[in-house]
């Protein structure tokens, strides 16, 4: 399963970590970084901080995001059985998490909002999860049986 998140965002938890950091562990910005620093009025070591925050950020949501998958694709495997999940992103700017898979030749994907995902990952609670399978019921082809005459 692959997962990706597309954009940037940074936790107060991780912009709050990126401010200790000493200044040579943060990362080395590249040509088009400096200048989106000059272009802003702020410093370097201000953006290259922000950049590592964002680093930090990136990679927790990579994390639940791969753990959000593999329950999602055991969940739906109870739905469709042979059904797997191919990827899970998660566009930044819109909030939305695209779920791509198969089912034997048979191909789905739907979106779910990252808010509901991130509630039911923060909750446990029921209703959440409901709403999430609700969501996968609807576009994940169930199996063909074939009919005996």
């Amino acid at each position: 399963m692959e997962v990706y998140v597309r954009g940037a965002r940074s936790s107060t938890r991780d912009w709050l970590a990126a401010q200790r950091v000493p200044s040579n562990e943060l990362p080395k910005l590249d040509d088009e970084q400096k200048a989106e620093a000059r272009r802003g009025n702020i410093r370097e070591e201000a953006f290259a901080r922000t950049v590592y925050a964002q680093q930090l950020t990136g990679q927790a949501t990579l994390h639940r995001l791969l753990a959000f998958g593999r329950w999602l694709e055991a969940e739906i495997e109870g739905i469709s059985p042979g059904s797997k999940i191919d990827s899970v992103e998660l566009t930044t700017w819109d909030g939305m998490l695209h779920i791509q898979g198969k089912n034997g030749y048979d191909a789905f994907s739907f979106d779910l909002n990252e808010d509901l995902v991130e509630r039911f990952l923060t909750t446990g609670a029921a209703d959440l999860e409901s709403a999430i399978l609700r969501v996968a019921e609807i576009f994940v082809p169930r199996d063909r049986v074939a009919k005996a005459s």
